[in-house]
């Protein structure tokens, strides 16, 4: 099981991009995040983009290990990561890494099997 702040983190990354899609209007704490910097939709944006979609692609590029860092939201000087209030690092952010290609490879090909 997950502990409780990688779920908020994987919850906020989430649902940054579905929920105006889903509900119209951006998540509470990005909006409380993000502040006037957040752009607002109107009544009827609202309505538009509500319940909009009827496909929802993932895209999986890489690896990214997350941690809660509240104390980031207290910066003056913060932009979309920021937002989130995580630290993120990566993991073998180099070219050398045969278990990641290992993986990709198995990963690709199950994706290629789902699609057939």
């Amino acid at each position: 099981m997950e502990p409780p702040e990688t779920l908020h983190v994987i919850r906020t990354i989430n649902t940054r991009f579905i929920k105006p899609l889903i509900f119209g209007d951006y998540p509470q704490t990005m909006r409380k995040n993000v502040g006037s910097r957040l752009p607002t939709f109107t009544k009827r944006e609202s309505e538009l983009i509500k319940g909009s979609l009827d496909f929802i692609g993932l895209n999986h590029y890489t690896q990214i290990y997350i941690r809660d860092n509240p104390r980031s939201l207290e910066k003056d000087l913060r932009d979309f990561n920021i937002d989130m209030g995580v630290e993120q690092t990566r993991r073998n952010a180099t070219l050398n890494d045969t278990e990641r290609v290992e993986y990709l490879h198995a990963y690709i090909g199950g994706v290629l099997d789902a699609l057939r």
